[in-house]
């Protein structure tokens, strides 16, 4: 392996990694997958992948060279399909060329998510699952459904803005609180409010990011853990600080 296909090769790892870091995989998984790769070639040798949230560290020996790579993570998102194509595609990378990785991870960056209306209808239909497990009524859970699809529109635009997330999550969570107030006052009075609410912030709890956090501790990746529950941690407190805002407004 000459100089250009080490360069070629940490590329392609250090690529592999940041869709699966950015898809909302697990640290651990990412590390692992990074390495797999690089031991698939020939002539690779002591990969050392280092992952945290807002970075990925690689190198490996090549040759007697020392081939590093060094990437700043700044965009996130859950995108569980591309974890599971990344994952297929370093169990079967010992059979693929550099070029056909290449072309794979190309395939796999340019996949686009679902359209935002299929986001929001979700939104609603799951703010529907989560009243009904809290015990709504009819009308709550056509309330419920409307405000959940309001919600993850508002939070889907705030997102791509260069709003903070946390701020982004904070006026979600206002959102959570003072529309099913709104709706008690002007369309259902008989609208059980607090279980409009419950439904809704179901959507906001940061499920991945604790789960992530959890699993990274449990791995022995402290760091990532305590980064990944420490983010869970601070928007719930937007969450709170929203769902507050709402009541004394609405007060």
């Amino acid at each position: 392996m000459d100089l250009q296909e080490s360069n070629r090769l940490a590329s392609v790892v250090m690529r592999a990694g940041l869709i699966l870091l950015e898809s909302g995989a697990e640290i651990y998984r990412v590390e692992d997958t990074m390495n797999r790769i690089c031991l698939s070639f020939p002539g690779a040798a002591q990969p050392e992948a280092f992952v945290t949230r807002t970075g990925v560290m690689f190198s490996f020996k090549a040759h007697e060279r020392i081939i590093t790579r060094v990437v700043r993570v700044q965009h996130y998102d859950t995108d569980l399909s591309k974890v599971d194509e990344i994952n297929s595609l370093s169990r079967h990378a010992s059979a693929m060329t550099l070029s056909q990785m290449e072309r794979a991870l190309d395939k796999i960056d340019a996949q686009k998510g679902y359209p935002w209306w299929v986001i929001a209808l979700a939104g609603g239909f799951c703010s529907v699952g989560f009243g009904m497990m809290d015990g709504a009524s009819l009308q709550g859970l056509v309330a419920a459904f409307g405000i959940g699809l309001i919600i993850w529109l508002v939070d889907g635009l705030l997102q791509k803005t260069f709003i903070n997330g946390l701020l982004a999550t904070l006026i979600s969570g206002f959102l959570c609180t003072w529309l099913p107030m709104m709706v008690q006052e002007y369309l259902i009075p008989e609208l059980d409010v607090g279980s409009a609410v419950v439904a809704a912030i179901a959507l906001l709890v940061p499920g991945l990011a604790i789960t992530n956090g959890i699993r990274d501790t449990i791995s022995g990746d402290y760091l990532s853990g305590l980064a990944g529950t420490t983010e869970a941690f601070l928007v719930a407190i937007a969450i709170a600080l929203g769902c507050l805002t709402a009541m004394m407004v609405g007060a």
